[in-house]
């Protein structure tokens, strides 16, 4: 998207919905993090199957989504090398490199949490 559309999705971002942007998916490792009171837990890589909940549930979700300035504190933080995305309590926010290389925020309003991996063996 170019830059003159963007700008005219900021400043109309109440008009402005776009999908999630699935392609852009990591392929590589995958981490999650749960942030309490403004501290990190431990990390745990996500096995194949939390990856395939997570992204069943992004797809389910794909549409809808705003592009957003606003800054948040992580809550339930997945991570990847080119993709951010945090889930906290009615919002999900990611954050991804798109394929200009620039990073994008994206947000969607969302009472459905999202999947959470099972706990299976932490990251030191």
């Amino acid at each position: 998207m170019g830059r003159r559309m963007l700008t005219l999705c900021l400043l109309f971002s109440a008009f402005c919905e776009t999908d999630f942007p699935m392609k852009l998916f990591p392929q590589g490792e995958i981490m999650y993090v749960e942030y309490s009171g403004g501290r990190r837990g431990s990390e745990v890589r996500l096995d194949a199957a939390d990856r395939e909940k997570l992204v069943a549930f992004l797809e389910q979700h794909q549409s809808g989504w705003r592009y957003d300035l606003i800054s948040y504190a992580p809550g339930r933080l997945f991570y990847a090398e080119n993709m951010r995305i945090n889930c906290m309590e009615g919002i999900i926010v990611v954050n991804f490199r798109d394929t200009d290389e620039q990073w994008r925020q994206w947000s969607k309003t969302l009472e459905i949490p999202c999947p959470v991996p099972a706990v299976k063996e932490s990251v030191p």
